[in-house]
């Protein structure tokens, strides 16, 4: 049996010098940008067979981004550091420097509480060897910085302490291939840079509340650009409601894979034909909204309209305006159409207000 692994570490959610023992804070602004930077090479992976990531905020929102609809692994959590969990290494080693002196130089020694190096690389390890792989498949994980090192240390049956020597950095992607008891590390060249050509390409995503028109208008913009095509991201959900039947929602946005689905599909089809995407899907959820966003590679496009504003016209060239969810919306009370209907005129249901995700 052979079978490939590929381990992503999550970006930071800060600077490493400010980096604390088990911080579990979300990434920040710089790291949301290094994964869109590093997603021409890492969306691909979500075409494995396995998709796992650790319980970390930034390791699930980073596998969510990169369209892998990871399922959380427990045994992938970050390394348990006790009593100094939410401090530096500084501030420990000013309070107590024998006790980080024994720690980096006993693989056993846990003076903080928790796990010792030994134990962390035993636990991960024993998850890398109870995964249930078939022949010629492929695993992808996204983790924390420690849980990286010592699935790596454990694989090629190195000493606990090399644990120190080895540094993946943020968003990097380590591979080993080969099956449990023999692993082999895999040095692979970068993905080559595609043609200026080929990455072109253009999401307009028209997104506005239900009956406000975006049906209408897609099909106005597919006449007005040629060679572009309509994604009918309600198919995804059709297609996950077999599949899915066994965990109701009331929402089909609900389900983290469609979300995943829905960008991996996206982002493959404009890979493959560049040009323009028109994508007519209300989203309400903030959350959702945001997770769409950021995860594409590509230049996206929120369309709505209201009474006063009239939706962005694509530019190939332009670079993508950043969506303000929270700018200020026309007064459906003062809305003529409003007074005698009940409900606010067309241009105004256009602009979307977010909803609460179910949780």
């Amino acid at each position: 049996m052979h079978v490939r692994v590929t381990l992503v570490t999550a970006p930071l959610g800060t600077s490493r010098l400010a980096e604390r023992f088990a911080d579990d804070r979300p990434p920040d602004q710089a790291a949301w940008h290094a994964v869109q930077l590093a997603s021409h090479a890492l969306v691909p992976l979500s075409a494995a067979d396995l998709r796992y990531c650790s319980p970390t905020h930034r390791s699930r929102a980073t596998g969510d981004a990169l369209g892998f609809a990871p399922l959380v692994q427990p045994a992938l959590s970050d390394w348990d550091m006790g009593g100094w969990r939410g401090l530096t290494l500084g501030e420990v080693a000013a309070h107590d420097p024998r006790a980080v002196d024994a720690w980096l130089r006993d693989p056993r020694a846990a003076p903080h509480g928790g796990e010792s190096l030994l134990d962390l690389v035993t636990r991960v390890g024993g998850w890398l060897d109870t995964r249930p792989f078939e022949d010629g498949g492929a695993l992808v994980a996204v983790a924390e910085p420690a849980v990286v090192r010592a699935l790596l240390v454990y694989a090629l049956k190195a000493p606990p302490a090399t644990y120190w020597n080895v540094d993946p950095g943020p968003l990097s992607a380590a591979t080993v291939t080969g099956h449990p008891g023999r692993w082999s590390l895999r040095l692979e060249a970068p993905p080559a840079e595609r043609p200026a050509a080929t990455l072109a390409g253009v999401i307009i995503w028209l997104n506005g509340t239900y009956g406000a028109g975006k049906t209408t208008t897609t099909r106005e913009l597919a006449a007005l650009l040629p060679g572009s095509r309509v994604f009918d991201t309600e198919t995804v959900g059709a297609l996950l409601g077999p599949v899915l039947a066994t965990e109701p929602v009331g929402n089909f946005q609900d389900w983290p894979p469609w979300r995943g689905v829905v960008v991996a599909t996206a982002t493959q089809v404009l890979r493959y034909t560049g040009g323009t995407l028109l994508i007519p899907q209300t989203v309400l959820s903030e959350e959702y909204w945001r997770s769409c966003r950021r995860a594409s590679p590509s230049r996206t496009y929120r369309s709505g309209t209201s009474c006063s504003t009239a939706p962005p016209t694509p530019s190939p060239t332009a670079s993508a305006p950043t969506p303000h969810p929270r700018a200020p919306l026309p007064d459906p009370g003062a809305c003529a159409t409003a007074s005698r209907t009940a409900r606010p005129c067309r241009g105004c249901a256009a602009a979307p207000r977010w909803s609460t995700p179910r949780t």
